[in-house]
């Protein structure tokens, strides 16, 4: 996935961690 600053992480680098998830749709309309 794409971190907020742009840089690609994958999820497993958060197990154990709580994490938000924001999904935005970029092309609305």
């Amino acid at each position: 996935m794409t971190t907020i600053d742009g840089a690609e992480k994958a999820l497993s680098d958060y197990r154990g961690d709580v994490i938000l998830i924001v999904n935005v749709a970029s092309q609305c309309g």
